[in-house]
């Protein structure tokens, strides 16, 4: 097996359940997780949120559409507002992608919007400090929709949102899958599954295995497939329902082990980040399970090469997204030119960790 780390996942298409699948298929893990709560499954944690809002439109339809949503974002989740004709108004983190108390108040008092969406960050609580102001500016009749997408094993039932939305495929070996649930009846009718879409997916998916495993497949060919799955998918973005062959897979998951490998994995690394120099951890992880190790490097692209060289590949959480180019200051730009996500999830063990970890002393070395 060629021995890289990162990067989408692999899927064996001739094995029936993987190694991170359990065997009590029938468990549905995820009413468990939201504990009884009305969940709908959709193609993907953009169209997640566009559900969220489409229910939002069904039942309170708010004239000004007035959103206040997070500078720290990908434009996948600005697009779903964006699409629906909602005024735009962002608020700012820090270093540790926390919201200022003081500040995000007066954001809520002065803008008093109809809906706020706000991320919980890489398997932290990084919403504790405001949770109270968010629940005051509830009460006023805004409605409050977390994502969970960075920090799904966090997640508990008894929480203060109105909804709860995110991507499970970023998390799992599936190709397309997406929630939002809510406390009441969802008032929303997907599409049926975008099949080329996940027919390409599963298409690269099991290319990658192949190419891990040894046989005769070039990358090239299934990074280019991929590619062009992700391309239809961001041009097709109406609401379209999980497929079949998601909805399987996800019925045999074994979630506790896979939050398990994720948070061993995290300390790990955590343990040998908090020496080096050159790279430092965003947040203390506080024994979490986050869907990746965040870091702030000196000179991010650099260590991407360098990583990248040594088939480690750690993404850019996010690009800034165009609707807010030219608007960033202070910590804002420099979480968006300095953060990079390294990777931690199941696939991987020990050995994995330690090699990664060699990897940065190296370049620290450097």
């Amino acid at each position: 097996m060629k021995n890289e780390i990162g990067s989408f996942y692999e899927i064996a298409e001739d094995i029936e359940q993987s190694e991170i699948f359990g065997k009590d298929g029938e468990k549905n893990w995820m009413q468990e997780m939201f504990g009884g709560m009305e969940m709908l499954l959709v193609c993907s944690g953009r169209e997640a949120v566009e559900a969220a809002l489409m229910d939002i439109l069904q039942r309170r339809n708010p004239c000004g559409r007035v959103c206040l949503l997070p500078q720290y974002t990908c434009d996948t989740t600005i697009i779903p507002f964006e699409k629906q004709g909602w005024e735009l108004h962002f608020f700012p983190v820090n270093q540790e992608l926390r919201p200022d108390k003081e500040s995000f108040e007066k954001l809520l008092q002065q803008i008093a919007p109809d809906v706020l969406l706000a991320h919980t960050y890489y398997g932290v609580d990084t919403l504790a400090k405001v949770r109270e102001s968010i629940q005051k500016q509830q009460e006023k009749g805004m409605i409050f929709v977390e994502d969970m997408t960075q920090s799904l094993a966090l997640w508990k039932p008894g929480g203060i949102a109105d909804y709860y939305v995110g991507s499970l495929r970023k998390w799992f070996p599936i190709p397309d899958g997406g929630f939002v649930a809510a406390n009441h009846k969802l008032l929303v009718l997907p599409e049926e599954e975008k099949k080329f879409f996940v027919e390409q997916k599963r298409r690269a998916q099991s290319l990658k295995y192949q190419y891990l495993c040894g046989q005769e497949v070039e990358k090239e060919e299934f990074l280019k497939c991929n590619q062009a799955a992700e391309q239809y998918l961001y041009e097709n973005d109406k609401v379209s329902s999980v497929s079949e062959y998601t909805k399987n897979r996800l019925k045999s998951l074994d979630i506790q082990m896979n939050f398990q490998k994720r948070k061993e994995n995290a300390s790990f690394l955590l343990q040998a980040l908090w020496k080096l120099t050159k790279v430092k951890p965003v947040l203390d992880l506080e024994d979490g399970s986050p869907l990746y190790v965040p870091v702030y490097a000196n000179e991010r692209e650099e260590l991407q090469e360098f990583l990248t060289e040594n088939h480690i590949f750690a993404p850019v959480l996010w690009p800034i997204p165009r609707q807010i180019k030219g608007t960033l200051e202070g910590d804002m730009e420099f979480i968006f030119h300095h953060l990079l996500a390294l990777p931690c999830d199941q696939r991987y063990g020990k050995k994995d960790m330690v090699r990664m970890v060699q990897c940065l002393l190296k370049y620290e070395q450097k």
